[in-house]
């Protein structure tokens, strides 16, 4: 078995795989407090899937390599939902419980152990006023400026099937830099309304490269109601102010 452990953010469990981890031989270090957006709970409709996130990154120097990431996904119909990171042979390493109450559980199957991290809401920063470093009238005219700029370009793409769910479309594009060095750069998301899930998501930026999020085996039946408690033999970890997870051997 493979026993590298992603060193994995609670915020990055949570964030639809949106980067790729960074990983480390010995073990994971999970932050003992992460700020997170509101969360909605979704009830009535359980499923189970495989989520496969594949990103192709482009170099300075011209290179590219891609890198791939799958985990497990669960909702029960009451709404909990958890995520698997797998390893290499499709063994679960880390997972992440979200209750129905917004409370997240961190299991270490590697360790077997389990811990409850603080969540917190991200604050809304607050809005530099005139005279905190520019005049009012320097003020306004950033605020035109930015008015002035043009938002992303949407596209309706329509529907399809994809995993056997009719999906629904949308394409989103944007000019980045100017004259000819601009470089266009394009998000695409189907959505399944029925069970109201993203099921395939790509974007791409030419200068970075591309990241595609796509859904595969969806199951629709009852998740067994033992994936969304604390397995029998793991050890709750507690911790104090400050502290995060001590790696292990």
């Amino acid at each position: 078995m493979n026993k590298r452990l992603p060193a994995v953010l609670l915020a990055g469990l949570l964030a639809g795989l949106a980067s790729a981890p960074a990983w480390s031989g010995a073990g994971a270090s999970i932050a003992r407090e992460t700020r997170q957006p509101k969360v909605t709970i979704v009830a009535g409709l359980p499923y189970s899937a495989t989520q496969t996130m594949t990103r192709l990154q482009r170099q300075h120097d011209g290179s590219e390599f891609t890198r791939q990431l799958v985990s497990k996904l669960y909702r029960d119909s009451a709404g909990r939902t958890r995520t698997d990171r797998l390893d290499d042979e499709g063994n679960p390493v880390v997972s992440t419980i979200r209750d129905t109450d917004g409370a997240y559980l961190m299991l270490d199957h590697l360790h077997k152990t389990a811990f409850k991290p603080k969540v917190t809401r991200s604050p809304v920063p607050p809005r530099k006023r005139a005279g905190a470093g520019g005049s009012a009238p320097q003020a306004l005219d950033q605020a035109r400026a930015a008015d002035a700029q043009p938002g992303p370009a949407v596209e309706p793409l329509g529907e399809r099937e994809l995993e056997g769910l009719t999906v629904t479309g949308q394409a989103y594009s944007y000019t980045a830099g100017g004259g000819d060095k601009g470089v266009t750069v394009v998000s695409e998301t189907w959505v399944a309304p029925e069970l109201k899930i993203s099921v395939y998501y790509r974007h791409n930026d030419p200068r970075t490269g591309e990241t595609v999020t796509a859904l595969s085996g969806i199951d629709r039946t009852e998740p067994d109601a033992a994936l969304f408690a604390v397995p029998t033999g793991y050890t709750p970890i507690s911790l104090k102010d400050g502290e995060a997870p001590a790696e292990r051997p």
